[in-house]
């Protein structure tokens, strides 16, 4: 689906997150971590989500988008602000939710979107271990997303996961 020119590099700055040390991504795991370029990225949100200008943020999207969760998942702010030694593990509530909900194979790349402009393509184990990098600066609707499958899962400020499986009738 993407050429290796959709990709950018890791940039410190940019992608600070998957660089805190406090959490816990090193050297050698982030070599998965594809940030999209910004066309690309663009790409892909026209092509699945919206190709309206005006929808640029999931948050700006209407009701009745197909991007609506029907199975709720754990709340991952409480996950994320606990000492539970489970939360940095696949053990965690959230990664088991997420592994259960997408059945996909670990290394099976799925799509952090947090707008139409910013997309990661990591492997799943990689975002079910380091989601704390993903939704520690982009947790307003932000989403997980497996175009093969249609499955998605969708994150709010407040905490909410929740999961959903986007239907071949849903077209843009």
């Amino acid at each position: 689906m993407l050429s290796p020119d959709s990709y950018r590099p890791l940039d410190p700055n940019l992608d600070w997150s998957f660089f805190d040390p406090s959490l816990g991504v090193g050297s050698e795991e982030r070599e998965v971590v594809l940030p999209l370029t910004e066309t690309a990225s663009s790409e892909l949100w026209r092509t699945y989500v919206s190709a309206k200008p005006t929808e640029r943020h999931p948050m700006l999207l209407p009701s009745s988008h197909w991007l609506n969760p029907a199975g709720p998942g754990p709340n991952w702010v409480t996950e994320f602000n606990s000492d539970s030694e489970s939360r940095d593990t696949l053990q965690g509530k959230v990664a088991q939710f997420l592994l259960q909900s997408f059945q996909l194979g670990q290394k099976e790349r799925v799509f952090f979107v947090s707008m139409r402009e910013h997309s990661y393509s990591v492997p799943m184990d990689f975002f079910a271990l380091h989601w704390p990098c993903f939704l520690v600066s982009d947790d307003e609707g932000s989403f997980l997303y497996h175009p093969p499958s249609g499955r998605f899962a969708q994150f709010g400020p407040n905490g909410s996961v929740g999961f959903g499986i986007r239907s071949a009738t849903n077209a843009v």
